[in-house]
């Protein structure tokens, strides 16, 4: 006779750091999900006043409960800057997780885009049990 935990919908379980299973549900996470933020900061300083402008949005496509990939953009007005930063997150082992981040900086877009910064990050996380 099965168990009871082998009737209910898990896709596959995981294991949290201490070693005890976490079902995965099937369907629970979108593929894919879209986000729009804005932010308006306005200073009145001794120094001087600022009204700064924050437009971003953050795609994360989930390409299976093992493998995802976010974006976020953002456009600043007080520095007319671009950022995109982009994650790409494998699980291969209950108890490890590969990230490679791609983070792209661009200072102005009235001069051709002038480029500030490029990083690229690998990450390895495993957790050793005792």
């Amino acid at each position: 006779m099965p168990d009871a935990h082998s009737q209910l919908p898990f896709a596959r379980s995981h294991e949290d750091r201490a070693g005890r299973a976490i079902p995965r549900s099937k369907g629970r996470e979108p593929r894919i999900t879209v986000e729009f933020s804005g932010e308006r900061n306005v200073g009145r300083l001794a120094t001087g006043h600022f009204t700064q402008t924050l437009v971003g949005t953050r795609l994360r496509v989930n390409i299976s409960p093992d493998l995802s990939i976010a974006s976020y953009v953002q456009y600043d007005t007080d520095t007319d800057a671009i950022g995109i930063n982009t994650r790409a997150r494998w699980t291969f082992n209950p108890a490890a997780d590969l990230f490679v981040v791609y983070n792209h900086n661009v200072r102005s877009l009235l001069d051709r885009w002038q480029l500030d910064s490029n990083q690229l990050l690998v990450k390895a996380q495993y957790a050793f049990r005792f």
